[in-house]
């Protein structure tokens, strides 16, 4: 049951934290890209 939510939780916030990492990844590359 435990191993169950567990699971859940991370399907749940997976997408989530890619997300996060995702926009920051990309707001790190066009100030990479954008400064001299």
């Amino acid at each position: 049951m435990l191993r169950n939510v567990v699971a859940i939780c991370v399907v749940s916030v997976a997408p989530v934290i890619c997300e996060i990492v995702a926009s920051v990844d990309l707001c790190l590359f066009m100030t990479t890209k954008n400064s001299p």
